[in-house]
């Protein structure tokens, strides 16, 4: 019998366990680029900055991007990513779940540890900064899911045919 969003449960369980293990993913690539050493990792970011330079360069654009501009997106992109797939997983769960109060704090205890993992990682430092921009990339990600959410409800109950025929007074 399909619930009030038009989906059988199945399906239902499908997109979480499909978002929910996107969701771990997406956190075990976090921490495995935390526990790269500084060599790795600056290594990694120069390629991502190479990369991103030739294709402004392509675009006739004058390369403008920095090593630490590519490292702070990255932060943000990520933790962007992880809030967006949190989200779905609350919203498919069995009884929704309200993403602020699931998604947002769960996000920070990722950011928290992506950061202490670090200490642990020869040449990298832990930083608040960063783990205050990797909050802000996954609340980004939280509210760009809810806004759509938000939005696909007023449209779909806009469009819903009326079951009763107001009463006459």
């Amino acid at each position: 019998m399909p619930d009030k969003d038009n989906r059988s449960p199945k399906h239902r369980r499908i997109y979480h366990i499909m978002s929910g293990f996107s969701s771990l993913l997406c956190t075990a690539f976090i921490w495995s680029n935390s526990l790269k050493n500084a060599t790795e990792s600056g290594t990694d970011s120069g390629r991502v900055l190479s990369w991103l330079n030739k294709i402004l360069e392509a675009i006739g654009l004058e390369p403008f991007l920095t090593s630490h501009l590519v490292r702070k997106c990255a932060h943000f992109s990520e933790f962007a990513l992880l809030g967006v797939l949190l989200t779905l997983t609350c919203l498919t769960a069995r009884r929704r779940l309200n993403p602020l109060y699931i998604a947002a704090p769960v996000s920070l205890a990722i950011a928290c540890t992506d950061e202490i993992l670090q200490l642990f990682s020869p040449g990298r430092a832990c930083q608040v900064t960063d783990m205050l921009l990797d909050l802000c990339g996954a609340l980004t990600g939280i509210g760009l899911i809810m806004l759509i959410y938000v939005l696909i409800r007023k449209v779909s109950s806009a469009h819903k045919p009326l079951n009763e025929h107001p009463s006459e007074h």
